[in-house]
């Protein structure tokens, strides 16, 4: 009994530290996640992504292009400052250019 005891508790032990060593990778990948995205919005700020962003401007002709639709497969849902991260790749925003 106590062989099988010692083995399930060392049988436990080792996916207890595996799965705290994936949670630990996974908020690893978050917190490199996040300071890409402070640094992309500090570079907007000083307004670096401006003259990046130039060459990808759509001209007015094409701009209702830009209009997201609901479908079967898509929901218009407001934003409230919540957000899914596992769905952040498939989000969409309408864009109104403000250059004259």
């Amino acid at each position: 009994m106590q062989l099988a005891r010692d083995i399930a508790v060392r049988n436990a032990a080792e996916l207890v530290r595996e799965r705290y060593k994936r949670l630990l990778d996974e908020l690893d990948k978050h917190l490199r996640d996040n300071v890409t995205l402070l640094a992309g919005a500090m570079a907007g700020q000083r307004g670096e992504l401006d003259r990046a962003l130039v060459p990808l401007r759509v001209p007015r002709a094409q701009a209702d292009r830009n209009v997201v639709r609901g479908d079967e497969e898509h929901v218009i849902w407001p934003f409230t400052g919540e957000y899914w991260s596992d769905e952040v790749g498939t989000y969409r925003q309408s864009i109104r250019s403000k250059c004259r």
